[in-house]
């Protein structure tokens, strides 16, 4: 046979030269995309929970007065997601707020905080009382 001196094609080298790079793109597609449905299960999970405060608080305003709703039932509960236990607490926070502009008279306004911590029941409780952590989540005012 004859040997040609301007062969064509591929070395052995050029092509695992190629795979690699090929290789390269497909492992880093592959941990974006986990990274991302990793974000976006852990996003699913903050809505359920803040959800599920936002109803823990709706029934409690609607079963209990605003000077006795962090004593109600619902919040002696904790929730309970994807096998992680978040633990429930209430604070209850008062302003003097005046009746009208320059006037002596004021009165007293009270709403609840009801806060979910996966940590503990002491850090929740710190959570509702306004000491923020990673693991903190709150809905009210």
């Amino acid at each position: 046979m004859f040997k040609s001196i301007n062969q064509q094609g591929f070395t052995l080298l050029e092509s695992l030269v190629g795979l690699l790079i090929f290789s390269i793109i497909v492992f880093g597609s592959g941990l974006a995309i986990s990274k991302m449905l990793n974000t976006q299960r852990n996003m699913n999970i903050d809505n359920i929970l803040i959800n599920e405060l936002q109803n823990k608080l709706q029934i409690a305003e609607q079963t209990a007065t605003t000077a006795t709703i962090c004593d109600a039932d619902i919040f002696k509960t904790n929730i309970v997601i994807n096998e992680t236990t978040y633990f429930v607490a209430c604070a209850l926070f008062s302003t003097e707020i005046e009746a009208l502009k320059g006037s002596s008279n004021s009165s007293q306004m009270s709403w609840p905080v009801i806060a979910a911590s996966s940590e503990s029941k002491i850090v929740a409780q710190q959570c509702a009382q306004g000491v923020l952590g990673a693991s903190c989540y709150r809905v009210g005012r």
